[in-house]
């Protein structure tokens, strides 16, 4: 079973991280309708309608499905994988979206504090819609949020509100997680998405041609444990073998990362 990054539950109200021109509700059935579930060979994850017969979702979610089948309104489509980039974790697929809506890129930068919502299908369930802020810019432009995410949530979208409409600001990836004395603890107010500022060339580059592969990184070989990769900084911190109750005041310092926990990949 796969999925990737993911979201937690319950629909939640806009709080007050956005206000004036910049405010919106809780995203409207038509924005959410564009984030879409992604099945196949036992693996789940969630994707985003970025253009007309366009979707992105997180490449660890497709890399093992030889066809990925996408559903488009309760209806599974088959779709054919148009670019991916592994550094990125993104991937970009072909598949008929019918009628449903385009969730536009956000094009500016977030503030601190403003508003997100999580939107995906954790653990092959319905579709949830967490709300949380967004915390600050952590690693190669990665965005950091409160909003909860599980598995299957990766590849889904990181909804914002710009100029008073709801925008694509990223793209779910992962979540944070502690290592605590060997066991693994998910926090539910840690994730991470790929930003929409880093999507933009991607699609834009792959719009009108194929990609076969693109992969920045030294090796794909995904090294055992399979679930535990993290930033460099907290191992070389030492904070690995700390207990949970020792890392909890440490979670929000600067210069603290816990572990980005990732599901297990074919």
């Amino acid at each position: 079973m796969l999925g990737k990054w993911f979201a937690g539950v319950a629909l939640a109200l806009c709080s007050a991280g956005s206000v004036g021109a910049d405010y919106c509700e809780t995203p409207p059935v038509a924005v959410l309708d564009s984030v879409v579930r992604i099945s196949g060979e036992n693996t789940e994850g969630s994707g985003v309608v970025i253009a007309p017969d366009r979707v992105i979702t997180a490449a660890h979610v497709v890399t093992a499905m030889r066809v990925p089948m996408v559903d488009i309104n309760g209806i599974q489509r088959p779709a054919t994988v148009t670019a991916i980039n592994e550094a990125k974790d993104f991937a970009l697929l072909e598949v008929s979206t019918g009628g449903l809506e385009v969730v536009p890129l956000r094009s500016t930068p977030m503030d601190e504090y403003e508003t997100v919502w999580a939107v995906g299908y954790p653990l092959g369930g319905d579709q949830v819609v967490n709300e949380g802020e967004f915390e600050g810019v952590i690693e190669d432009g990665t965005l950091h949020t409160t909003a909860s995410v599980d598995h299957g949530q990766s590849g889904g979208g990181l909804i914002s509100c710009e100029n008073g409409r709801h925008v694509l600001a990223g793209m779910t990836t992962g979540f944070g997680a502690i290592n605590a004395g060997g066991e693994i603890i998910r926090l539910d107010d840690y994730s991470v998405a790929l930003s929409a500022l880093d999507i933009r060339p991607m699609v834009e580059g792959s719009i009108h041609q194929t990609v076969a592969w693109v992969d920045t990184r030294e090796t794909t070989e995904i090294s055992e444990p399979y679930y535990e990769e993290y930033i460099p900084e907290a191992a070389s911190a030492g904070y690995e073998e700390d207990s949970y109750e020792a890392l909890l005041p440490l979670i929000g310092r600067p210069d603290y990362y816990p572990y980005l926990y990732y599901e297990e990949r074919p």
